[in-house]
């Protein structure tokens, strides 16, 4: 999929880059993904007054944010309190199941790991769709890729979208966020880190393919995976009906 077929669900920001809609893709039924429910993203720290205007006129009513609480303490949503927007805090790694003295062999490996140890946070967040059918939301983490990723792949094979598809909304990070990435790589070593391998950065086509491999050998696809977490057979039909 080229990333301009993609664009006009890009939506464009001042002080965020990759704040894009999950709608425009054609499920398994025969319908297309609604543009008006789900939009993923990397961090809204910096987002402008203008910014804050363009996602008023969306109709956001729900913000979740993905982040460790550390990460939200250093740069805090800027909606975080917002009149209109329900805001919160939903950490999707479990800080103390994760053995973070190392970075993980390859980004699909830790892909892996979330699903592996964080599916009652995983199914947490679902839940809150579920309870909001008429909801719009924003789901996001720091860069919009890894944690933000995942749920999205999750919400995209929910709805029957094609694993081609899945794997292409995934990689369009790569197109959004590679110079910020680069920067933030560069920041992280003056500031006295080792090098940092490049791949840490990445959004690529294979590490969303590993999730995806690992989901439907491991647990049937995220029906099955959402099931086993916890989520209810209504509480996933009322998401799908969303999608």
């Amino acid at each position: 999929m080229n990333v301009n077929d993609r664009e006009m669900y890009h939506v464009p920001l001042e002080g965020c880059l990759n704040f894009r809609s999950l709608g425009g893709y054609a499920c398994a039924n025969g319908k297309i993904t609604r543009a008006d429910k789900f939009y993923r993203s990397n961090c809204l720290s910096l987002l402008t007054d203008a910014d804050i205007a363009a996602l008023e006129n969306l109709s956001i009513t729900h913000i979740v944010d993905l982040r460790f609480p550390h990460e939200v303490a250093k740069a805090a949503n800027r909606m975080c309190a917002h009149d209109t927007v329900s805001y919160v805090n939903i950490s999707l790694a479990d800080g103390e199941k994760f053995d973070w003295s190392a970075f993980p062999p390859s980004i699909g490996a830790f892909y892996s790991e979330l699903l592996h140890l964080c599916g009652e946070r995983i199914v947490s967040v679902f839940k809150l769709f579920a309870a909001n059918p008429e909801g719009r939301f924003v789901f996001h983490c720091t860069a919009g890729k890894d944690r933000t990723g995942v749920l999205s792949a999750l919400l995209l094979d929910l709805a029957g979208v094609s694993r081609g598809d899945i794997v292409s909304d995934y990689a369009l990070t790569q197109t959004y966020m590679w110079d910020e990435f680069m920067q933030m790589k560069r920041k992280m070593e003056e500031k006295g880190r080792e090098m940092l391998a490049t791949y840490i950065f990445e959004a690529l086509p294979e590490s969303a393919e590993a999730f995806l491999a690992e989901l439907y050998t491991r647990f049937g696809g995220a029906k099955a995976y959402l099931r086993a977490n916890g989520l209810t057979e209504a509480e996933i039909a009322t998401v799908q009906n969303m999608l």
